[in-house]
């Protein structure tokens, strides 16, 4: 019987991708916030660009180019559900790693840590340029801060705009400042963009703590640090 992430990859290779997010996201609900809110974020761009291509906002270039991206990003989707397939009935009986595979595992799935300085410190400053009344003053003092993929043209993607940084300039408040990071993990995702627009590094996710304790899924912020050595740059954020 084929699995989940073996239906994933079916509609990818069929180009239904609206299919493939469904299927992933009936998945992930109440298993991986993470991913699931990953997925989310792509549907939406996915309707976004569909929506903008039909009123002739984008050629069919730009349209195109988010489609591949949408259909990388779905494929490792699909890839680490199966690895969660795997991997979790292993580990749940008595937590011990079979000895010989053990290095492997853990140098492929945990990176190296970055320097966190550099990350609080893009955190902080976007947090406090959200703190700005007007939410496109906001909007504009944080553009610098985020990642390439976040644009186009020089303007923030409308959906993250409108589900992601909009949000966050609304809920700031409800978060410690200074920031304070309470926890970080990788996302295991090693590139952005796809072809000539790819661009290799790795990417943490931090979770910022708020001034009290009101329960429902972890805040975070991603953050992309490149391979080259560039500065780091937020490529999520869930408030």
């Amino acid at each position: 019987m084929p699995t989940i992430s073996e239906h994933i990859r079916e509609s990818i290779a069929a180009d239904e991708l609206e299919t493939a997010l469904q299927q992933a996201l009936e998945y992930l609900k109440g298993k991986d916030a993470l991913l699931y809110n990953e997925c989310l974020q792509h549907r939406a761009r996915l309707s976004g660009a569909g929506r903008d291509f039909r009123m002739g906002i984008i050629r069919v270039d730009d349209k195109d180019l988010v489609v591949n991206q949408i259909r990388y990003a779905l494929t490792k989707v699909a890839g680490q559900i199966e690895q969660q397939l795997i991997v979790v009935p292993e580990v749940q009986p008595v937590y011990s790693p079979p000895p010989a595979p053990a290095p492997q595992i853990a140098s492929t799935v945990a990176p190296p840590a970055p320097d966190d300085a550099p990350a609080h410190d893009l955190i902080s400053r976007f947090v406090n340029q959200l703190l700005h009344n007007d939410v496109e003053s906001a909007a504009r003092a944080v553009m610098p801060l985020l990642h390439r993929s976040l644009l186009r043209q020089g303007v923030i993607l409308p959906d993250f705009r409108k589900n992601n940084l909009d949000v966050a300039h609304e809920r700031i408040r409800l978060y410690r400042l200074p920031v304070v990071i309470i926890d970080k993990k990788s996302t295991n995702r090693n590139a952005i963009g796809v072809l000539a627009d790819k661009e290799h590094g790795a990417e943490w996710m931090y979770s910022i703590a708020k001034m009290q304790d009101t329960g429902g899924l972890p805040a975070y912020i991603r953050v992309f640090f490149p391979q080259n050595g560039g500065e780091p740059r937020i490529t999520g954020i869930s408030l």
